[in-house]
Formats: structure tokens, sequence, C-alpha cells
């Protein structure tokens, strides 16, 4: 069996359910991918199929190497000196922490090596990343690495040009990804593949006997700066003012959850806006499935799974014009799209929506067309296993 390790910053993740259902459709396609993560992840994920990953799960942390790894980097040292010396010599020139790094990935390598690993392949070029590209380079086992959002616009590692080398092909998102990685970060077009993640369509499809509740709104999001909450709760506010009955539901935890219960309590919202903490992928279905309008008022944008769900669902989206996110969402085919920090906007779209059921399903039966035909998770998993194999076979 062919055995794939993902190298990742934490698993399992609330907000991260793309990676989990990667991990099950290359499962399915029937290869055994095995996970390597830098931190234990969130507490009490209950997604669907995680418990089936988590016993090919192993957990590096910061102290990985320790006497361990100083011992396996001896005897790498004298077993193979040319091959242990490159790696020494890239990793200083790379600087800190890349020195220190090499040592402790000395005996990840060697378990990749005897588990049979045939690719590693990271999401997110942060410090995963950085472990990976040695893990790799240490074993000689062949690297890709798919990019997201705030590991490029945000907060994109420095030496990304510099790891480059040591990374055999990368992923992104979205096209507008690609053109910032080789425009603003001078990465190697020829080497960025953009592949969208993919979305079970079977799981997150419209159910028959579900009534949808005509004044529901949902958003599923992490409460942080870059999904703009607060012009959610501007919009809440301006719906209100209109008239429209409605219920504002928001699936997700994050850093931000008590600034926007002061925003909800300021605007008088409670009975309205109701944050419901994280969910897991049957909570997302459910209220989905209940949603007459999904709305993301992200002020920064990669291309995100949870637009990709609601409209498999069927549900009419409503979201903010930025970065990838015009690729996805077909705006006036599969939803609306308004400019960023304007809950204005944003009320003026729900409102009519709210008000004109019949395009909102119009809209989500197109919605659910699109994600079929466009990005389905077996298309998407079935792609980026073709890339591994075209990459092995050049």
């Amino acid at each position: 069996m062919t055995r794939i390790a993902y190298v990742l910053d934490a698993f399992p993740a609330w907000s991260e359910t793309f990676v989990l259902n990667e991990l099950l459709e290359m499962q399915r396609r029937g290869l055994e991918p095995w996970v390597f993560a830098l931190d234990e992840g969130e507490q009490g994920v209950s997604h669907p199929g995680v418990d089936e990953v988590l016993p090919r799960t192993a957990y590096l942390g910061p102290r990985a190497g320790g006497w361990t790894g100083l011992l396996e980097a001896s005897g790498a040292l004298l077993t193979r000196p040319g091959g242990w010396m490159r790696t020494e010599r890239w990793a200083r020139a790379l600087g800190p922490p890349y020195p220190w790094l090499h040592r402790a990935t000395a005996p990840v390598a060697k378990r990749l090596q005897a588990l049979g690993i045939s690719r590693i392949h990271v999401h997110f070029g942060g410090p995963a990343l950085r472990w990976a590209v040695l893990m790799a380079r240490e074993s000689g086992i062949p690297l890709s690495a798919t990019l997201h959002r705030y590991d490029l616009f945000s907060r994109p590692l420095p030496e990304l040009r510099a790891v480059e080398e040591g990374v055999d092909f990368w992923v992104t998102v979205s096209d507008f990804n690609k053109r910032f990685m080789t425009e603003r970060l001078g990465l190697r077009g020829e080497k960025i593949e953009v592949l969208p993640c993919g979305v079970d369509t079977q799981y997150f499809s419209p159910a028959a006997r579900v009534e949808v509740r005509s004044g529901k709104i949902l958003t599923v999001a992490r409460l942080a700066e870059e999904k703009g909450l607060f012009y959610l709760v501007e919009a809440a506010h301006q719906l209100r003012t209109q008239g429209h009955d409605f219920e504002w539901i928001v699936l997700g935890g994050g850093p931000q959850k008590e600034a926007v219960e002061d925003a909800i309590r300021d605007r008088e919202l409670q009975g309205r806006v109701k944050l419901v903490g994280p969910g897991n992928s049957a909570d997302v279905r459910r209220h989905l499935r209940e949603s007459r309008v999904f709305v993301l008022p992200s002020l920064s944008e990669g291309a995100p799974i949870s637009y990709m769900e609601a409209m498999s669902v069927g549900v009419a989206v409503v979201g903010t014009d930025v970065q990838g996110v015009p690729e996805l969402v077909l705006d006036g085919k599969t939803g609306f799209l308004v400019p960023p920090r304007s809950g204005r906007a944003l009320a003026e779209k729900i409102g009519y929506l709210l008000e004109n059921p019949g395009v909102a399903d119009r809209l989500g039966s197109e919605g659910r067309r699109h994600a079929v035909s466009n990005l389905s998770l077996r298309v998407q998993g079935g792609k980026l296993a073709g890339m591994w194999q075209d990459s092995r076979s050049r």
C-alpha cells in the first residue's frame, strides 16, 4: 500500500475539516495517510472520521529531537556522512531555526523511511513546512505543499523562496493565490498547481424532509479579525431596522468571541444573532439544511470550504468580493458578492433573498450543480493524487 505522510501544524482542528476530508479521501483511494503534527490541536474535535486517522498520527512537538535526535543525527553522520552533511550545509545556509530542526527531524526522517513513505505533503506554509523540508531532504522522500490564505497574505515565511528548492511542487487554492505567489513572493510559476480543496457533495447534500426556516441565516467561521464579523453585526442591525424577521446563527470559536458578543449586546441583537460555538460536520450540515442564506463577511480569503459546503447543500450565499472568492462564488449565479467592510451592502443582499425565496432557491440550486461539477472532494482528491503520480514520473 502506498503511504503518504501529512505534516501539519496541528491535528485535529475544528476549522480544518478540509484536511481531515482529504485524508479520508486518500484512504478511500487505497492510499494510507499518516499524520505527523507539531501540536495536538484543539480539544473535543468530533468531526466524523477523525477516529479513523488518529491511530496513524504522531505528535512531534518543539522538543521532538532531544537527545534521541542528537544520537540519530550522530548515527546518520557516521553511516551516510555525505548526505547528512549536504542537508546540514543547506540548513545552515537557511539560518535559524533550520540547523536545530535538522537535528530534531533526524529520527522522524528515519521513521518515514522505515514506514516506506513515498510522499510528504504539507498543508499551510508555516512551522510544519520548516520541519517537512528537512524531513524530505534528510529522507530523500519528495515533498509537496498546499498554501492557503494566512500563510500567503498575513504571515508568509520570509524564507519561502529559499526553501522552494526542497519542494517538489506547490499547490494553492485559487488563481489569485498563484499570481500572489509569483508576483509578490517570487515563487516559480511552473512549480505551482491551482487546486481548491474539495467538498464531500454526498455528505453535504440537500435533504428533502428538512424544512428551510424562512428567516434563518448561517455563518460558519473562525471568530477572527479576517472574517469581518463586526460587519456581520452591522448587517444584522440594518436588517432589524428594515423590519426583517430573522435568526442569525454563527458557528465557530476564536479570539474575537468576547468582542463580537459585546458588539451584539451594544446593538441589542442578543435574540437575533447567536454565537453557538464550534460545531462538527454534522452540526454544519444540519444548520445549512435549515438555512435560507449563508453569509461570510470576510476581509481576506483564499477559497474557504464553508462556501463549498453551503453551495453543496444548495444554500444561496452572500459573501465579499475579496482575493480568491470570485473564483468560487459565481456572483449572480450561485450567490451574491458585495464589497468588504460594508454591513449595509451585506444587509441589502441578505434582505433581498429573505424577501425573494424563489431567487434564493434558484441560486442554491445553481450552487449545488457548481459544487458537484467542479468542487467534489472525489474529483479534487483524484487530481491531487494524479499530481503526486505525475511528479514521480518526471
